[in-house]
């Protein structure tokens, strides 16, 4: 079916419109002075073991006892190699 003139009126306009469009241009700039990086650090006050996934878990803002319930579960489906990774970032990651 081609579009003409009568299709085309047939089709509902909305009444008003939501988008809103800022005139500044510099006030959605992701810059490191508005948003300065967050540091990817061991946990201090979430920790059970090593403090990595309550680091995680602070990082990302969830909480921790998913994190804990994913390394667990990745840990049983990766045969152990999740420990792995574990004990490297205990050790690599600052406190």
């Amino acid at each position: 079916m081609p579009l003409t003139p009568s299709v085309v009126s047939d089709v509902p306009m909305p009444t008003h419109s939501t988008v809103h469009i800022s005139h500044k241009e510099d006030e959605n700039l992701m810059t490191f002075d508005n948003n300065p990086p967050r540091p990817f650090i061991r946990s201090t006050s979430q920790r059970m073991l090593g403090g990595v996934c309550g680091g995680i878990a602070e990082y990302f803002g969830i909480d921790t006892n998913l994190v804990r319930a994913g390394a667990v579960l990745t840990a049983f489906l990766t045969g152990g190699t999740a420990v792995l990774l574990y004990l490297a970032l205990w050790i690599i990651l600052p406190e």
